[in-house]
C-alpha cells in the first residue's frame, strides 16, 4: 500500500483523495478504507503533508440532568454500584462521570457513609456522657 502513495501521479492522486474526504469530514479510518490504503499510511500521510483530518465524532452527549442526581446520591453516601444499577450504567462510567463533574472519591460513596457512621457514634458518645453527668 505504501508503494501506491510512492509513486508520482499516484501521489497527487492520493492526496487530492485524502484532502476531498478529509473536507467531508470523514476520519481516518473511514477515508483509510474508501482510498484503500491502512490506517497508518493514512495518518502518515495527512502528518508529513499537513492534511487536517477530524477525529472519530465523540460520543454520546452529556446529561446533565441524570449525572446531577448521580453526584447528589453520591455525595448523600450511596456507592458506585448501586448508582450505576439505578442508571443502568457500570460503577466505572458513574465514577468516570463523578470525576467529569469534579467529584472526588473521598467525598462520598462509602467514604461519607463512613463519616456520618463516625458522626452519629460520637454523638451517641456526647449523649451517653450527658446522661451520666460526666463533662467533656
Amino acid at each position: 500500500m505504501t508503494a501506491y502513495i510512492r509513486r508520482g501521479s499516484k501521489v497527487s492522486r492520493a492526496r487530492a483523495d485524502i484532502e476531498s474526504l478529509a473536507a467531508q469530514g470523514m476520519d481516518r479510518q473511514r477515508i483509510a478504507d474508501a482510498v484503500g490504503l491502512s490506517y497508518e499510511t493514512v495518518c502518515m500521510f495527512a502528518k508529513t503533508n499537513g492534511i487536517a483530518i477530524a477525529r472519530k465524532k465523540p460520543g454520546p452527549p452529556e446529561k446533565p440532568e441524570r449525572n446531577a442526581a448521580m453526584e447528589s446520591m453520591y455525595r448523600q453516601g450511596m456507592t458506585l454500584e448501586i448508582i450505576g444499577e439505578k442508571y443502568n450504567v457500570t460503577r466505572e462510567r458513574v465514577r468516570q462521570i463523578l470525576k467529569r463533574a469534579g467529584v472526588e472519591r473521598n467525598s462520598g460513596g462509602r467514604a461519607a457513609r463512613a463519616s456520618l457512621r463516625r458522626d452519629a457514634a460520637e454523638r451517641a458518645r456526647v449523649a451517653a456522657r450527658a446522661l451520666r453527668g460526666v463533662s467533656a
